[in-house]
This record gives structure tokens, C-alpha cells and sequence, in this order.
């Protein structure tokens, strides 16, 4: 299954940006303007967030994921065309293999049939011509006056022995022919299975490798998919994070400044045991410019005191100035 992104619901983003509204009251920063000059109207000093950027980022991710998905979208049409090529010509190939297998078949056949059927031309002639020496020897023998008989008892010796050498031959002939006839089948046969068996080969491999090109050519373009939108998620979570790094410089800046009013500021003015907000504060319990720096959490922001400001400041802050200014603690 290939990654989808939805704006809506990001994934891969930690707590501080799943479920983002960009709402300046998302950023849940008036609770440390209570008690302040800006307490009611803390809000207008930020910035919501502006989604222009991740509309364009997102409508740019949808193009490239288009064009991808049209390249995809073509190299499967130019492998199914391939293959299907390869198909036509692999089935042309095999017709023409068993053409030629089967006219050196019915050459070879007609081959054998002629030189048998001259064969039995030859033992035909061989037998007239030895009956034809029998009557002549019949003949002869009666002009010689050995008797009717004893001629005509010679003579169908010697054609019982024509005829017996010519069933000889023509059978030993015939039986040869057949043998023959039956090899060349054999070969024949033997030379379509060949070419068969080849032209199967052939398509199971072919049809392997169309079948692993696809599935690789899919797997490609979900990665890619995938990559588009994760490169997207980054784009995303960086415009956010940075939108709300830009509200916490903003806060710094406030924070900074002498915004409490005198109740308040007087509280903070005593120690860094006491902000007016008991409970909201990990209070060290002592004062003195020796707890200058000394580290507390105010409504989920990391604050240090400043025994020279006489309140919290933000940690930030507090470290900026303390570099800068040997005094600031």
C-alpha cells in the first residue's frame, strides 16, 4: 500500500504538532500574561499561522506525484506492448519451426517411398527375367530330348525359386522401408516436441520477466510515492516548527519586558519563592542573589530567576543576557 499524506492529520509528527490548528490561542501562552498589561489582549502581539506555504507544498507534491504516476503509467503500456510483441513473434517462430520440420518430414517420406517403390520395380524385373530363364530352360531341355516331363518339372523349380527370392527380397524391402519410415517419424514427431517444449521456455521466461518488471516497476513508484509525501511531512512539520519558534521569540520579547503591574510586580520583586500563581512554580524556598539562575517551570515553560530583574525570565532569555552582560543574574 502506498503512504498517504493528510495535512489534517500528519504523520510522523511529535505531540507538539499532531493535532495542529494554527490558532494563536493553540499556542496556550495566556496564562503567563495573567496579571499582566497584556492579559486580555496578549494574542494580538502573535501571529497565526499562515498555510499558504503548505498549500503550495502540497499542490507541488500532488504534480510530482501526477507526473510520476504518468511515467508509470507509460512504461507499463511500452512493457505490455513489449511483451506482447515477443508473444506474436515467439508463436510466429514456432509455426515456422514446425513448417520446416514438417517439409523435411514429407521430403525425407517421399524419399523413402521412391526408393522403395524402385526397389519393388527392380525385384520385379529380377523375377520376369528369372521366370523368362526357367521357360528358356524348359524349353532347351525338351529339344534335347530329355522329356516332356523331366522339362516341365525343371521349369516350375526354377520359378518356385524366382518367386521365393523375389518374396525374400520385396519382404526384407518392405520391412526396411517401414523401419525407415518409422524413424523419420519419430524424428519428426521428436523435432515438433522439441520445438514446442522451446517455444514454452521461451513464454514462461518471457512471461517471468514481464511479470518482475511490473512488479518492480509498481513497487518503484509506490517508493516514490512514499518519498514525495514523507519529503512533504518534513516540509510541513518544518513551516510549523518554525512558525512556532518565531511565537516563542515573541514571547521571550514580551516576557522580557516590565509588563506586571505593581501588585504583582512587587510579589515577584521579593524572591524567587512567590509569583502571585502559587503551585505553578517549583519554588527553591530561598532568596538572595546566590539563587540567581535558579531553574523553575511556569505553566510549562522553562523560566530562570534573576535577582537583578527581580522575576522569572524565560530560560532562553536568561542565558542570552547572562553571556552577554556578567551583571544580568
Amino acid at each position: 500500500m502506498s503512504y498517504t499524506y493528510d495535512p489534517n492529520t500528519p504523520q510522523g509528527m511529535n505531540q507538539s504538532v499532531h493535532g495542529f490548528t494554527g490558532s494563536v490561542g493553540s499556542l496556550g501562552y495566556g496564562g503567563l500574561f495573567e496579571g499582566t498589561e497584556f492579559e486580555n489582549d496578549w494574542q494580538q502581539y502573535f501571529d497565526p499561522y499562515d498555510t499558504a506555504g503548505e498549500e503550495l507544498a502540497t499542490r507541488m507534491s500532488g504534480i510530482d506525484v501526477g507526473q510520476l504516476q504518468s511515467a508509470w503509467d507509460l512504461q507499463s503500456q511500452q512493457l505490455g506492448e513489449t511483451w506482447g510483441l515477443t508473444q506474436q513473434q515467439l508463436g510466429e517462430s514456432l509455426e515456422s519451426q514446425r513448417g520446416q520440420i514438417g517439409t523435411g518430414y514429407r521430403t525425407q517420406a517421399a524419399g523413402l517411398q521412391g526408393s522403395w517403390e524402385e526397389q519393388q520395380a527392380g525385384f520385379g524385373t529380377q523375377a520376369a527375367r528369372g521366370y523368362q530363364q526357367a521357360d528358356l530352360m524348359g524349353e532347351t531341355m525338351q529339344r534335347r530330348g530329355k522329356g516332356l516331363m523331366h522339362g516341365e518339372q525343371r521349369q516350375r523349380m526354377a520359378e518356385s525359386e524366382v518367386s521365393g527370392a523375389y518374396k525374400r527380397s520385396f519382404g526384407m524391402g518392405q520391412s526396411a522401408y517401414e523401419r525407415a519410415m518409422e524413424g523419420a517419424t519419430g524424428q519428426y514427431q521428436q523435432g515438433l516436441a522439441g520445438a514446442q517444449l522451446g517455444y514454452e521456455q521461451q513464454m514462461s521466461r518471457g512471461q517471468l520477466g514481464y511479470e518482475q518488471a511490473m512488479e518492480s516497476g509498481e513497487f518503484g513508484l509506490e517508493q516514490g510515492i512514499t518519498d514525495i509525501y514523507q519529503g512533504l511531512e518534513q516540509d510541513v512539520f518544518g513551516m510549523r516548527e518554525s512558525w512556532q519558534q518565531g511565537q516563542r521569540g515573541t514571547l521571550n520579547v514580551l516576557l522580557g519586558m516590565d509588563i506586571w503591574d505593581g501588585a504583582q510586580q512587587t510579589n515577584r520583586s521579593g524572591s524567587p519563592g512567590g509569583n502571585g500563581r502559587a503551585g505553578s512554580i517549583d519554588q527553591p524556598g530561598q532568596t538572595g542573589n546566590e539563587y540567581s539562575g535558579q531553574t523553575s517551570t511556569i505553566d510549562g515553560v522553562a523560566m530562570k530567576w534573576s535577582s537583578n530583574q527581580g522575576q522569572w525570565i524565560p530560560a532562553e532569555q536568561w542565558d542570552y543576557y547572562a553571556q552577554s552582560q556578567s551583571n544580568w543574574g
